[in-house]
């Protein structure tokens, strides 16, 4: 039996990995082009989204995930 589903999204969200990952992030640029596509849709892009200020929880289970990144966290 065949099922169809039909949606109306109310946003279309783009996001890319922007801390280090082992798959390239897509550019600005990229993205932009992806946003320039969604014709009809607000868009939510994850360049253009403001950052939040993180507080760590726990700063030694930060420090041993991303000894990297420990600072300022």
């Amino acid at each position: 039996m065949a099922v169809e589903v039909i949606t109306s999204p109310d946003e279309n969200q783009l996001n890319t990995p922007l801390r280090p990952n082992a798959e390239r992030p897509l550019s600005p640029e990229e993205m932009e082009e992806i946003e320039a596509a969604s014709v009809g849709l607000p868009v939510l892009n994850v360049y253009k989204a403001a950052r939040p200020q993180v507080v760590s929880l726990d700063e030694g289970e930060t420090r041993r995930r991303r000894p990297e990144q420990a600072v300022g966290y």
